[in-house]
């Protein structure tokens, strides 16, 4: 990747240091402002991600783990703003969390949502709780299967 710094254009992929007003390049000591540093080292430093610890604590956090179990999801994925939203949405939806889990445990019957497809993608809880129609169409499945009557 290639960063812009005033008239001087670095390839962080070969930055050695970063020491002061200075970076070295390969065997070049190239001098920036001190408002680029800051810039540099966004572009370089790797994004803080959110941890297990930042989590939240509660009755939405179990519910999601919950479902993320049902799924196959791992342990480490952590309950973010955005599944909060979506769980959110969903449950202003109608959703329970027996609709959830019976939703959860159907998709797990169908061997495409585990990775047994041409692409090996799986099904994961983000998935699953972003769209109503996800959840909906594993509450109907057994339906159209004649698992239930009615």
């Amino acid at each position: 990747m290639f960063i812009k710094l005033g008239k001087t254009i670095i390839n962080t992929d070969q930055i050695a240091t970063i020491e002061g007003d200075h970076v070295i390049v390969g065997m070049a000591k190239v001098t920036i402002e001190k408002d680029e540093i800051k810039q540099l080292l966004e572009a370089v430093l790797p994004k803080a991600r959110a941890k297990k610890a930042d989590e939240p604590k509660g009755e939405l956090t179990e519910l999601f783990k919950k479902i993320n179990k049902l799924v196959g999801g791992s342990d480490r994925v952590v309950f973010s703003k955005k599944l909060q939203s979506h769980l959110n949405a969903r449950l202003k939806e109608g959703f329970t969390e027996e609709l959830f889990i019976l939703a959860a445990t159907n998709m797990m019957k169908n061997d495409f949502y585990k990775g047994v497809n041409d692409r090996n993608w799986k099904a994961n809880a983000e998935w699953f709780i972003k769209d109503p129609e996800h959840i909906n169409r594993f509450l109907d499945e057994p339906k159209k299967r004649g698992m239930f009557n009615g």
